[in-house]
């Protein structure tokens, strides 16, 4: 009799610590995906489906531009991404045979981008952000310029710069992308506050409701 209750005794404290074990795994396995759900939510920030502030940065100043109009319009927010990511030494313009210099120096350049946004069908208004390299667009805005269908959408340039202006860089997009709404451009310094930025939305009166 006392081996029976011993043994059913074992059977029984099996039975409960693998029970315990499971209750932890589920757990465990929830908070992992609780945790990648939210990773992918960050690495994705969805806005409004009509407004797309699609920006090329390299150095950060033109996403820190981009991210704060996201914020004030309630954009979309996307990264034109090169397929090959740019090294330090290609960006570096006092090397005549660099990367970047090749490509700015060569009209017909056309740097292969990762992808293009989704739903862009949806758009009605893009805010395209970019730095001015040589006076002019990268050539990745470019690129991106003629991989979709503009037509009947309001595009609103924005450029980096700490001299250079925009206007070069606006004539030459207006040649690429026909059929688009064109609203006149600015360039603005990384330091360009929320206020200003918020002035500038409200005098392109995009009635964003």
């Amino acid at each position: 009799m006392n081996r029976i209750m011993k043994l059913a005794g074992i059977l029984l404290m099996g039975f409960i610590l693998a029970y315990m074990g499971g209750c932890a795994s589920a757990g465990g396995e929830e908070k992992a995906a609780t945790k990648k759900a939210g990773a992918e939510q960050a690495a994705s920030p969805k806005g409004r489906p009509d407004v797309l502030v699609a920006y090329f940065s390299q150095t950060g100043n033109t996403r820190t531009v981009a991210q704060k109009i996201a914020a004030l319009t309630g954009g979309t927010l996307y990264e034109i991404t090169p397929e090959i990511p740019y090294s330090k030494d290609d960006l570096d313009y006092n090397v005549k045979d660099s990367r970047a210099n090749r490509e700015q120096n060569d009209a017909s350049a056309r740097p292969k981008l990762r992808g293009t946004p989704e739903h862009f069908q949806d758009v009605k208004v893009i805010f395209l952000g970019y730095p001015i390299w040589w006076g002019i667009e990268p050539r990745s805005i470019d690129t991106f310029s003629e991989s979709l269908d503009f037509t009947g959408k309001t595009i609103i340039p924005f450029c980096t710069s700490g001299s250079s202006g925009i206007e070069k860089s606006e004539e030459n997009l207006a040649s690429l992308i026909p059929g688009a709404k064109w609203k006149k451009g600015r360039r603005f310094e990384k330091t360009v506050s929320e206020e200003d930025l918020k002035k500038w939305i409200k005098e392109l009166d995009l009635s964003l409701h």
